[in-house]
Formats: structure tokens, C-alpha cells, sequence
């Protein structure tokens, strides 16, 4: 079983719409049960300006992209990992490689992070946001756990 990270964007445009339909459907689904996640739209994915998804045996194995970009941040959101593929490090892989992508284009990522998603982003290098490292804007909508990606 081989596991492949993928920059969203760079993946043909059926795979795009394929996969943001997965993920919707994914993100819908776990916040109907337990509200571990917030429902995001196909279109929502489709207009994130950094998303890596990763695949394993060509199938949806992972995903998480960023949702907003300001005053030189970025915020990392919405980390979907189907239960298949939970427990096997992806949740990790695909944090730390969308937060290379941020840092490469400037940006200091941030996350509010969800009690089951806060793993993924601690193994990644994310520790707790002190107060005021986060722009007031930042502090919207369900902003428990705010984590920060210490720069170097």
C-alpha cells in the first residue's frame, strides 16, 4: 500500500471535483454525528488557494487545506482523514506538508484545532498559540484550541 502526498490544485480536474465531493461528503457526515469537524462545501474546497490531499492505492486517504490567508497568516483547516486511513500517520504527513507550503510562500500557519485533529498538528510542529501571536481576525467561529507553527 503506497501513500502519495498531492499539491490540490495539481491534480486533474476530475480528480479535483471527485475528491472535494469526498471530502464534503466526509466533513458533512462526521459533523452529523459527533460535530468533530465543521461542514465544509465541495465548492469551499475547491476555492482553497493550498490544499494537499493524500492517496493511497489511488484512493482518497487524507486531506487538509488552508481557509484563509491575511496579514501574512494561514489558517490550516479542515484535516479529513477517513477512517480507514486513521492511525497511520497521514493526518501528520498532510499537516506538515501544507505548512511547507505556507512557510515557503511567507505565510505563519495557524490552526484551531478539534480534540481529535490536535494530534496531527502537535506531531507536526504546532504548539499552543500564545495570546496575541494570532491576529484579532483570527478569533472567529469555533476557535477552540488555537495552535500556531512556531517559525524557525
Amino acid at each position: 500500500m503506497s501513500m502519495e502526498l498531492y499539491t490540490f490544485s495539481n491534480l486533474p480536474h476530475e480528480l479535483q471535483q471527485q475528491f472535494a465531493a469526498e471530502i464534503s461528503t466526509e466533513t458533512n457526515s462526521q459533523f452529523g454525528v459527533e460535530q468533530k469537524i465543521v461542514p465544509v462545501t465541495m465548492k469551499a474546497i475547491l476555492q482553497r488557494g493550498i490544499g494537499v490531499v493524500a492517496l493511497q492505492d489511488e484512493a482518497l486517504a487524507g486531506y487538509v487545506g488552508v481557509t484563509n490567508m491575511y496579514n501574512g497568516h494561514a489558517q490550516v483547516g479542515t484535516l479529513v482523514v477517513p477512517e480507514h486511513a486513521q492511525g497511520s500517520g497521514v493526518g501528520k504527513l498532510l499537516v506538515a506538508n501544507v505548512t511547507e507550503h505556507a512557510v515557503r510562500v511567507d505565510l505563519q500557519p495557524f490552526a484551531f484545532c478539534n480534540p481529535s485533529s490536535r494530534s496531527s498538528f502537535e506531531a507536526a510542529g504546532y504548539t499552543p498559540a500564545l495570546p496575541g501571536a494570532l491576529p484579532p481576525e483570527a478569533h472567529s467561529q469555533f476557535n477552540n484550541q488555537p495552535m500556531i507553527y512556531p517559525r524557525s
